[in-house]
């Protein structure tokens, strides 16, 4: 699925540009209603513009590495409507102080990621990740989700941020 949006995103981008769509070249034309109706002119249409609203949220990364290796993050699902529906994520908090008490740990045990901006088309995101690794977990303590391998995250849907957050070097930490 993750290949057919970015596909279809890659297509608006390049192909059925505003003014100046590249129908002939198009891999879509037989099937677009626009073309068959030679309303090519008029789509995208152009949507107001939207005042993107400012969150700031607190991204949980509790991870645990197995004997044989293996290193595990535990994953919530969103819900189906809103920010990310649907997709597998770290459990967010709404402040700080939200997530150091699920943790239920000192902030000195955490490790705290610089803040990424994420901008979407109505809100504009500041995400803190903050790291929690332990070798034995109570589950019962997480929030509802699931240990997945990180090895298998490839499989999932996840948020762009968290994708590049969860990977072995995250490259937009590096050196810090």
């Amino acid at each position: 699925m993750a290949a057919y949006t970015q596909g279809l995103m890659d297509l608006g981008a390049t192909v059925c540009v505003r003014g100046q769509p590249r129908c002939g070249v198009c891999p879509m034309q037989g099937v677009c209603e626009a073309h068959g109706a030679g309303r090519t002119a008029d789509f995208p249409v152009k949507s107001r513009r939207v005042a993107r609203r400012f969150e700031r949220w607190w991204l949980w990364w509790a991870e645990r590495l197995l004997p044989h290796g293996e290193r595990e993050v535990w994953l919530v699902r969103r819900p189906e409507r809103g920010i990310w529906a649907g997709l597998y994520c770290l459990p967010v908090f709404d402040s700080e102080a939200g997530l150091l008490a699920a943790a239920g740990t000192e902030a000195s045990a955490l490790e705290f990621f610089p803040a990424l901006s994420h901008a979407l088309t109505h809100r504009e995101l500041q995400l803190h990740a903050v790291r929690q690794e332990q070798a034995v977990w109570d589950d019962a303590t997480l929030p509802e989700g699931q240990w997945v391998a990180m090895s298998a995250l490839g499989e999932l849907g996840l948020p762009a941020p968290v994708r590049l957050l969860l990977q072995p070097q995250p490259p937009l930490f590096a050196g810090q």
